[in-house]
């Protein structure tokens, strides 16, 4: 039995090293590093870890470019905008269905008071009907008393003006006599009120005078109070000065005996330690020439590298102008959406203006409908005014007949007249409420159809321009992603042979700036301990002497770090000269930071292809 060889593709594809496409980000707004620049050497160093791990690019989800993620914000911002007018609006529209309900209360009130007093005029109509049959019998007997009480009241009558008018002359006497003497007693007033006015301004003036004098005598005595307590200060600092003076100049005769010692044994050091840097001067010398020869081979590798850059930043050219075509194409995109936005809301301006237009209408018809409540209101007063007199008159008629009988007739006629037209005036008013009802009912239903019409045209339309546009972005990014995905390949492929060469540029960067910082930190260490030795002495030789090994000193340290710079430089690059050597003879290299680390063998793709068995 021999079975047919199964594929051995999926094992034998060799793992790139880029990582999959959205997880990083091309910076391209740092011009000072120019075309191409790489931040981050170990980026690809990690990716070549977790090939194994790398996420599907098809299971992604689409990042957003910058544009629609501007756009959207304002987008919401609008939307949200439209919903506050919206929900403002039917506050508005509650307002005014619930001040119609006020006035519809108003009108069934005023329907109620109008029936009350049909009954009261009712009431009043039986009474005057009864007054009427009753009164022919009582007439005569009424008609006599009535002739003597009005003899006897003008006698009465007369008899009484003639006592008030002497009265009211002896009244008159009286009054005059009393107004001459509030004249004179308003003369004295004056005098004496002008009299007071100048004794108080004279006194109110001297007591101001009194008060600035107590004023000064009062910081006069504070200014001295302040001036013993500051001289007290002073000699207690003058004493305590003395006395710091004094343990100063004990303090600096002992310490510059120490410091002449110090010094002594300083110039010794010096002595030893350039001794020492002259030996370690010939040896950096002979390392030198070594170095030399080493130095003309990195060179060479230098200007091939050169070469490289120079087609990558070609490439790189036509890479940013094929963007900006795509950002102008953007730009259009946007002009378009926001003209649509525009037109979209001057139609909802328009819209508002309308309805506050029927508003103001609304609230005009309800300011005349309370005018005519009111008066309708005056109206019904002035009636139960009148049946108030009415009733008033009924009861005099007993006493005056003859009179009442031509006013009775009169009010009659009046009352009727009157009655007839509240009565024309209530029922034209009360089909003109009932009309402007069915009006008013009929503009706010058809006022809130509007509304949710337009409200749902609007949603339509946003709902419409919404999903077009992310159809669009969504369209463009897939292209974006799709012309990135092979550019970064194309990128991968060719910085891919120069990976090591950063990597060792980076290296000899940091070993630079730690040996700089180191120096630094010893020569401000230096500097501070011969400032101390030395001190504030005038000793004109020593300091000269002292200024001389500093310099001498420094300029070998300067020269030491950059023999070891130099050491450095040879050394790495003879270490990657050797891991070339090693890698063109397939020999490995043991690396020391990755001896404890064991990355798990599951679903991991071989390093190198599967062989076919002999066996098959």
């Amino acid at each position: 039995m021999s079975f047919p060889k199964a594929p051995l593709k999926r094992f034998n594809e060799a793992p790139t090293c880029a990582p999959p496409p959205g997880s990083y980000d091309i910076k391209t707004s740092d011009p000072s590093k120019g075309p191409v620049s790489f931040e981050k050497s170990q980026r690809f160093k990690m990716q070549m870890e977790d090939v194994g791990a790398q996420p599907n690019p098809s299971n992604m989800k689409p990042i957003p470019s910058p544009a629609t993620t501007r756009k959207l914000p304002s987008l919401g911002l609008r939307i949200r905008i439209l919903i506050g007018i919206r929900a403002q609006q039917d506050k508005r529209l509650q307002a005014l269905e619930e001040d119609h309900a006020k006035s519809e209360s108003k009108l069934s009130a005023a329907v109620r008071e109008k029936s009350t007093l049909s009954a009261n005029i009712a009431s009043l109509e039986k009474q005057l009907l009864e007054t009427e049959i009753e009164r022919p019998s009582e007439e005569k007997y009424d008609s006599e008393k009535l002739l003597e009480c009005i003899v006897e009241l003008g006698n009465v009558a007369e008899q009484v003006d003639d006592k008030y008018k002497l009265h009211i002359v002896q009244l008159q006497e009286i009054i005059e006599s009393k107004n001459k003497d509030i004249e004179t007693l308003e003369s004295t007033l004056h005098l004496k009120e002008t009299m007071l006015s100048t004794q108080t301004e004279e006194l109110n003036g001297k007591y101001k005078i009194l008060e600035q004098k107590e004023k000064c005598v009062h910081e006069y005595e504070e200014k001295e109070q302040v001036m013993n307590a500051e001289i007290q200060c002073l000699k207690e600092k003058l004493s305590t000065e003395e006395q710091e003076h004094q343990n100063q100049k004990k303090i600096f005769k002992e310490t510059s005996a120490d410091m002449h010692q110090k010094l002594l044994k300083f110039q010794e050091e010096v002595a030893k330690e350039r001794e020492i840097l002259e030996i370690e001067l010939k040896e950096a010398m002979e390392e030198l020439d070594k170095l030399h020869t080493k130095e003309v081979k990195v060179e060479k590798l230098l200007k091939h590298l050169e070469q490289v850059n120079e087609s990558q930043n070609e490439e790189l050219s036509q890479l940013e102008a094929k963007l900006q075509r795509k950002s102008v194409e953007l730009e259009e995109m946007a002009a378009s959406h926001k003209s649509t936005v525009e037109k979209l809301q001057e139609e909802y301006n328009q819209l508002q203006l309308k309805f506050g237009e029927t508003v103001t209408e609304f609230e005009n018809y309800k300011v005349c409908m309370t005018e005519e409540i009111t008066c309708l209101k005056q109206d019904q007063a002035l009636m139960q005014e009148r049946l108030t007199e009415m009733s008033r008159t009924v009861q005099n008629v007993t006493h005056a007949m003859q009179e009442e009988q031509h006013s009775k007739d009169q009010a009659k006629e009046d009352c009727m007249r009157m009655l007839l037209d509240s009565q024309t005036k209530i029922e034209l008013k009360d089909a003109e409420i009932d009309k402007i009802k069915e009006s008013s009912t009929m503009q706010i239903a058809n006022l809130q159809a509007k509304l949710e019409q337009q409200s749902e045209e609007l949603n339509k339309r946003l709902e419409i321009e919404r999903k077009t546009i992310t159809e669009k972005i969504g369209a463009d990014y897939k292209k974006n992603i799709k012309t990135w995905r092979a550019l970064y390949e194309d990128l991968y492929n060719k910085v891919k042979p120069f990976q090591q060469q950063l990597d060792a540029y980076e290296a000899e960067r940091n070993a630079l700036l730690n040996e700089h910082g180191a120096t630094q930190e010893e020569l401000n260490k230096i500097s501070d301990a011969y400032a101390k030795l030395l001190g504030h002495q005038n000793q004109k030789q020593k300091i000269k002497h002292v200024m001389k090994l500093k310099e001498e000193n420094t300029q070998l340290k300067q020269d030491l770090l950059k023999l070891r710079a130099q050491v450095a430089k040879e050394k790495q690059a003879r270490e990657e000269l050797q891991d070339q050597f090693n890698e063109i003879q397939g020999i490995r290299r043991f690396d020391p930071s990755k001896a404890f680390q064991h990355p798990s063998k599951e679903n991991v793709a071989p390093k190198t292809p599967f062989k076919e068995s002999e066996y098959l």
